[in-house]
């Protein structure tokens, strides 16, 4: 099992945080101060480190991380999948295309 920061630096454990939480790339850039770019370098490396291959399988590896449990093929993955979504869902970010929703 990975460490609780799995070797991350603490800026890309800030950014994992954010990511976690919902946000994108744009987004998690402007709350920390950097540029875009800089972010998607962080996200390499954050990748790279958890092995893992994309942005949703690296949010659940992180709240993996954060409860202390295993997330690859168990039921605490399911679990950290729903709380990413419900995040994306709660600032209105449709889960598919990752645009803001329509609102009716």
């Amino acid at each position: 099992m990975l460490k609780p920061d799995a070797g991350l630096t603490e800026r890309e454990q800030q950014v994992m945080a954010l990511l976690a939480g919902g946000l994108g790339n744009k987004t998690i850039a402007a709350k920390l101060g950097l540029q875009e770019k800089t972010i998607k370098h962080h996200l390499t490396r954050v990748f790279r480190k958890l092995a893992v291959r994309n942005r949703t399988e690296a949010a659940i590896a992180w709240l993996g991380l954060q409860t202390d449990c295993p997330t690859v093929g168990s039921v605490s993955s399911s679990a950290a999948a729903g709380r990413f979504r419900e995040a994306r869902v709660a600032q209105g970010i449709d889960r598919k295309h990752h645009l803001p929703l329509q609102k009716k």
